[in-house]
């Protein structure tokens, strides 16, 4: 459950903001309140909120001045706007210091509850893209280790990576394109190739046996792959290393 504070220098309004809409079902728990900037300064100090109803106009220390002096300091927290009709120019001015949106007064459970949505979408739908490509980059590393053990392996293939990780093939090839920008076949073959490149100026010969070495039964679509993938052929490749 992630974490909101309500700043408004109107005491029932902050009230009837907590009772307007049940925020538990956007994942937001309702943590403390104040009554202006200064207040709420201390207060996210204390509690280290996500998340922050404020109201622009209020005593001490307005709305403006608090999410200037957050920013400033480098605190991140998602704000919505509470504010009245004629400080459409304060509120757009708080959009660009990266408030998310703001909300008119007198607030609708409507509005409130779209702005809630979006607080969601903001919390949540960040901390999972990046829990995500977290989750990618360790099944593509995965991958990548069981390739650079298995690449002789003519019998090796997205399917069978898949079986051996206990994931699903699709699951695993999308996660791979996230994670490297590139195909899990496209890698297997990258790898293969450089392989078949060290042992040719490791000064092995045979074409044949260099094929078979990296996973290939057949030398000539061996000699194909090998040739896109730098080229020349593996006689040309040789031959020139040799010159």
């Amino acid at each position: 459950m992630r974490r909101l504070v309500i700043v408004d220098d109107e005491y029932f309004f902050r009230q009837g903001l907590k009772q307007l809409i049940p925020w538990g079902e956007y994942g937001l728990s309702i943590c403390g309140e104040a009554k202006n900037g200064r207040e709420a300064l201390e207060l996210i100090d204390a509690l280290k909120p996500d998340a922050m109803l404020l109201d622009i106009n209020m005593p001490v220390m307005g709305g403006l001045q608090l999410l200037s002096a957050l920013r400033e300091r480098g605190d991140r927290l998602q704000v919505i706007l509470l504010t009245g009709y004629g400080e459409f120019e304060y509120a757009q001015q708080a959009l660009r210091l990266g408030a998310l949106d703001y909300l008119l007064k007198p607030v609708t459970a409507d509005d409130l509850a779209a702005a809630a949505r979006k607080l969601q979408l903001a919390l949540y739908g960040h901390a999972h893209d990046a829990a995500g490509r977290t989750a990618a980059h360790t099944l593509s590393d995965r991958a990548k280790a069981y390739v650079q053990a298995h690449y002789a392996e003519s019998t090796l293939s997205e399917r069978a990576i898949a079986g051996a990780l206990f994931v699903n093939p699709s699951h695993l090839s999308a996660a791979f394109r996230k994670a490297t920008g590139e195909t899990l076949n496209q890698y297997i073959v990258t790898l293969r190739m450089r392989r078949a490149q060290q042992l040719m100026e490791e000064g092995n010969g045979v074409i044949l046996v260099i094929a078979e070495q990296v996973g290939f039964e057949d030398a000539n679509y061996f000699g194909k792959c090998f040739k896109r993938f730098t080229g020349l052929t593996p006689r040309q490749y040789m031959n020139r290393k040799q010159s």
